[in-house]
């Protein structure tokens, strides 16, 4: 994510577009790429493709020549833009391309600066939800489906130089005549920098560290309608054994649950008391009150849970609106037919496993998907599988799952107490690992003034040079 404005005061008004590609081609030979590519002659989607292989490997550097005054919101520069992202998406993860854009002028340069410069989230999401509402029906499906988090990673690998065609030439010749870009291949010395550093991972997992402080536990009756026990108790942090209701508040008052045990059988016990690591019915019952816990919490934020799936999601009910958003993300979106009625409805939504070893219980929220027949009802079976497997999630990676998930344990707020609603179970923050290792942070170079040399035989790592 760069600008560089190569342009002076004065505005040159000579050259044409042809002339202005092959002044880009002249420019970035001099900074040390290779042209690989040519769309008047491959006809690609890229005016220029180079490789700079000893400084970024396999990577491409993509380029689009913009021989005019540009609108930061043209609609045929968004379009481009899209189409240009929509690659890079899938790209594999570790050999995107680089973006450079060589604009004229741009018009309104403060908006260009604030993406392209600053590096301004609310600018950068404003030109996200340009190319949205400009977009198809079809094409929007290609282009929402990845986050905000995976454009921003675009919008940080492009680069945008402001420069005229008399510009590029003046800058072309100042670096063919620095001495600093002579380089003899030959008398590179290639040395590994390495360097030891800590790695932090974060987990999509969470440590339980306190429990209530008490227990309420009543022999219960034989219970002959399970489903209208939980009907009647979806609210209540309770559990049914087969002899007893252990309930993680008092059941004295509870008429609901009151109707399901033996009177005057209600003991209140001291949870350090009560439970027992070793005894695996009493975990198993811990880890259903810890899962229905959270439940709670998602259900008071407005989610439903689908027990067969084991997840939380929002409900779409509000049919008018083809995409759902909590707190500007996306949660849901609707796909219809040709007539416009909902054929199913995704969603986006969280998993929930609760696991226990070494006598300790831990949180874990998995990012997944299901679909809904009209935003409210799952679809499961053969339909779901065949959903699935015909809209898959393309890709998957550290960054946008991390923040999936940071998401999500924002929305349960488990930190967060208020008089109304009681924190039975203290939930940690996302563990943290920290491992050192051995990383290799680029080549070194023993560099000899050779006079003579053209750098645009040779390949050079380096930082771009300031304008």
């Amino acid at each position: 994510m760069t600008f560089t404005n190569l342009q002076g005061e004065r505005e040159a008004n000579t050259g044409n577009s042809e002339d202005y590609k092959k002044r880009i081609k002249k420019y970035m030979g001099v900074r040390g790429y290779a042209i690989t590519g040519d769309s008047s002659i491959d006809g690609s989607l890229e005016d220029l493709i180079f490789k700079r292989p000893l400084a970024d490997g396999q990577k491409e550097t993509r380029v689009e020549a913009k021989f005019t005054e540009l609108s930061l919101f043209d609609l045929q520069f968004l379009d481009e833009l899209k189409n240009h992202f929509i690659k890079y998406m899938n790209s594999p993860i570790d050999n995107r391309f680089f973006l450079k854009i060589f604009v004229k002028k741009c018009k309104s340069i403060d908006k260009w600066k604030k993406i392209f410069d600053k590096g301004d989230n609310n600018a950068i999401n404003e030109l996200k939800q340009k190319i949205e509402s400009k977009l198809e029906e079809e094409k929007l499906v290609d282009f929402i489906e990845h986050s905000f988090d995976n454009f921003l990673n675009f919008i940080m690998d492009c680069h945008v130089i402001q420069a005229d065609y008399d510009r590029l030439n003046h800058k072309i010749d100042k670096l063919s005549k620095s001495k600093e870009f002579k380089l003899d291949k030959k008398l590179t010395e290639e040395n590994q920098n390495l360097e030891y550093e800590n790695e932090k991972l974060t987990a999509n997992m969470m440590k339980v560290l306190d429990f209530p402080k008490v227990v309420w536990i009543a022999k219960a009756k034989k219970i002959e309608n399970m489903k209208k026990f939980w009907e009647e108790n979806y609210e209540e942090l309770i559990y049914p054994t087969r002899d007893h209701i252990i309930s993680l508040s008092s059941m004295d008052k509870n008429k609901k649950i009151k109707s399901y045990i033996i009177n005057d059988t209600i003991e209140k016990k001291m949870f350090e008391h009560w439970m027992d690591y070793d005894d695996p019915e009493k975990v198993n019952i811990l880890k259903n009150l810890i899962e229905r816990y959270i439940v709670q919490k998602g259900r008071k934020i407005g989610m439903r849970f689908n027990r067969k799936l084991n997840s939380l999601f929002y409900p779409h009910l509000n049919k008018s609106r083809l995409i759902n958003k909590i707190g500007k993300r996306k949660v849901s979106r609707i796909f219809q037919d040709k007539e416009g009625k909902i054929r199913f409805v995704e969603h986006n939504c969280v998993n929930i496993n609760i696991l226990f070893f070494n006598k300790e219980f831990y949180v874990v929220l998995d990012n997944t998907r299901l679909f809904t027949e009209n935003g409210e009802k799952a679809v499961d079976g053969e339909i779901a599988k065949k959903l699935h497997y015909k809209f898959p999630n393309r890709f998957a990676y550290n960054n946008s799952e991390k923040s999936k998930f940071l998401y999500w344990k924002k929305l349960f707020s488990f930190d967060y107490q208020t008089l109304n609603y009681t924190m039975y179970f203290k939930i940690s923050k996302p563990i943290e690992i920290h491992s050192p290792v051995t990383s290799i942070r680029g080549e070194k170079y023993t560099l000899q003034d050779v006079p003579g040399n053209d750098l645009s035989e040779y390949f050079l790592k380096g930082e771009e040079d300031e304008f």
